[in-house]
């Protein structure tokens, strides 16, 4: 049986342990974290981008209207056109 002073040390060393792996990931994946004054500052708006990276993960998209010629560098774009064409 493990004493309470054994167990706490064992998952302290567990988080540290836990921590360190994940920093390496995060190194490894080329991955920059922000500190508190740009985590305060970014919004929502912040976060969108018109050409994802294939590392990416996409949780939404939002469709909106205008000119075609301001969306040449989209990866994925429609054009509409008025009338009964397809």
């Amino acid at each position: 049986y493990e004493t309470r002073a054994q167990r706490k040390a064992r998952v302290r060393k567990e988080k540290e342990e836990e921590k360190s792996e994940v920093e390496a990931i995060l190194v490894e994946e080329n991955v920059k974290l922000l500190d508190a004054d740009e985590k305060e500052r970014m919004t929502e708006i912040d976060t969108l981008t018109s050409c994802p990276k294939p590392e990416d993960v996409l949780l939404y998209c939002i469709p909106f209207c205008g000119p075609y010629s301001s969306m040449t560098t989209f990866k994925f774009k429609v054009k509409l056109t008025p009338g009964s064409q397809k």
